[in-house]
């Protein structure tokens, strides 16, 4: 009784939510900066975004391994007009200082004066908690939809 009485006295607290996860939020600022530099664009931002031992793993392509490769390849990428949209997390959830995020998107090549072709496709990124608190990309791995 005593800990029921407890978790009722919480959530009448103004402003207490028991979805409000202060590291949850902060997750989804790092994916919203992820997103922020492709469609910004700012290639120059993913230097920020990626941990240093990441791996990224692309459909169609070898692994790449390291923040500065995948860096150079992103910025490679967003230069070259791709572009995100509609994203959609299917499944997140936080592990100790690992966190997992399951979501489908709209990609693109947008070229300036071209029609964009819209592609579905889904993905896995997990996220890394740094030592300075930080949340910072550590795996990607996508493949299209048929």
């Amino acid at each position: 009784m005593q800990k029921f009485l407890s978790f009722l006295i919480l959530i009448l607290i103004p402003g207490f939510s028991l979805s409000e996860n202060p590291e949850m939020k902060r997750v989804k600022e790092a994916i919203e900066e992820f997103k922020g530099a492709i469609n910004l664009p700012n290639p120059e931002k993913m230097e920020e975004i990626w941990a240093e031992d990441a791996i990224f793993m692309p459909q169609g392509f070898e692994i790449i391994k390291g923040k500065k490769e995948i860096v150079e390849v992103w910025k490679r990428n967003i230069k070259s007009g791709f572009r995100t949209k509609d994203q959609r997390i299917i499944e997140m959830e936080i592990i100790g200082d690992t966190c997992y995020e399951v979501a489908t998107h709209l990609w693109a090549m947008v070229k300036e004066g071209e029609e964009i072709k819209w592609h579905s496709s889904k993905y896995v990124h997990i996220w890394k908690k740094q030592k300075d608190g930080k949340w910072k990309l550590h795996l990607d791995i996508w493949n299209s939809n048929p």
